[in-house]
């Protein structure tokens, strides 16, 4: 058995100070404050007054350190895995660029091969390729396509797809809503939908938004529009890019002012460029250029994706405000339980996923099953 001891515990309605935590066969056996029973065969680890948290789960990367799943290479899933865990990711789900078909199978493939060394991998978001083209960003139009039922049929029966992001305006007759919302999580993105066009969406089961104000169809006086929805309809998750590039300070502490922090999940949206020096890069095909943590498409100035890490996002949110035990369930509650993963929580038999923070919240140690993965300096 391994005990962590001296840890403050932050769970979603307090933080347990002065706590242990007891894990046995990879799960959370029990945690508490104060004395605990244990053996001379105990592993006894010292959390030094830290923070002990669910380990972060990141359901929207790409890539890293020059890697990109989008490569379908099994040396660049290892490489972004590894580089994961430094943020105290213990869960991270793929995601997929606009490639071909051929390109999409050989990505599922490759990452059915993964042997979870590192972070947990239990499905692939797919954003795209089924997206408007007036609203592609850094996402390559060349392959962006209409939805396809026989491909997503195939591609999950090589690797489970957990997540969908669409443009629903591109859904003739809501036949693919139809067909997947009620198996897998859809989400609304890169889309000029009415407020009213993503209600029918919305009611057959998509209630995700994707990238959150980005590349999402703007709230006016006339029409709602996909920012108006992710405020107004309390039951849809949104992510959130927290690195005040994206979305600027201001904008995000209105958010948790109109939005319950529940449904507000905290997300990479890394590229390939993410922990590279600046420079010139490419991305699929796309130019790009990186400067003062800026990924931009060189042709368009467009934003492309982030370099953020998920405990550097999470710094920015306490800057703005919000209370810890908050910002602790948007990096890691929230997004499990967007896609009904069964992790993401302090609590008794569930995988100790943990991570271990200090007062800024740098990474001190990530748990994946209850093993230490990654080890500060």
């Amino acid at each position: 058995m391994t005990i962590i001891k001296n840890a403050k515990i932050v769970l979603p309605s307090r933080i347990i100070e002065n706590a242990f935590l007891r894990i046995k066969d990879s799960k959370i056996l029990d945690f508490g404050s104060g004395s605990f029973e244990k053996s001379k065969k105990d592993k006894i680890i010292d959390a030094k007054n830290n923070f002990l948290c669910p380990a972060f789960i990141d359901i929207h990367c790409h890539g890293a350190l020059g890697a990109d799943f989008s490569n379908a290479k099994n040396s660049d899933i290892e490489k972004i895995a590894e580089y994961k865990l430094s943020e105290g990711v213990a869960t991270l789900i793929p995601t997929t660029l606009c490639v071909s078909e051929k390109k999409l199978k050989a990505i599922f493939s490759s990452l059915k091969n993964y042997d979870n060394k590192f972070c947990k991998m239990p499905c692939v978001h797919l954003e795209g390729p089924f997206l408007n083209k007036e609203m592609s960003g850094s996402q390559n139009p060349k392959f962006i396509t209409k939805p396809n039922l026989k491909l997503i049929n195939e591609l999950d029966s090589i690797f489970k797809i957990g997540k969908i992001s669409y443009s629903p305006e591109c859904d003739k007759n809501n036949s693919f809503a139809k067909e997947y919302a009620a198996k897998i999580a859809l989400s609304a993105a890169h889309s000029k939908a009415s407020y009213n066009r993503f209600l029918e969406a919305y009611k057959l089961g998509v209630k995700n938004i994707t990238h959150f104000f980005n590349r999402c169809s703007p709230m006016t006086s006339r029409d709602f529009g996909l920012v108006g929805a992710g405020l107004h309809l309390d039951d849809l998750f949104v992510e959130i890019i927290a690195d005040f590039i994206h979305i600027a300070p201001d904008v995000l502490n209105l958010l948790f002012k109109v939005k319950n922090y529940k449904k507000i999940i905290l997300i990479s949206d890394a590229i390939n460029v993410a922990g590279l020096k600046d420079g010139n890069y490419n991305m699929q095909g796309i130019a790009l250029s990186l400067k003062n943590n800026e990924a931009r498409v060189r042709k368009t100035n467009a934003l492309a994706g982030s370099v953020l890490k998920i405990n550097e996002a999470a710094k920015n949110l306490l800057k703005i405000g919000i209370p810890l035990k908050n910002v602790i369930y948007c990096a890691s509650t929230a997004p499990a339980k967007s896609l009904n993963l069964k992790t993401g929580q302090i609590k008794k038999s569930f995988p100790a996923d943990l991570v271990i923070l200090d007062s800024n919240l740098n990474v001190q140690k990530t748990f994946v099953n209850g093993t230490i993965k990654y080890q500060r300096i």
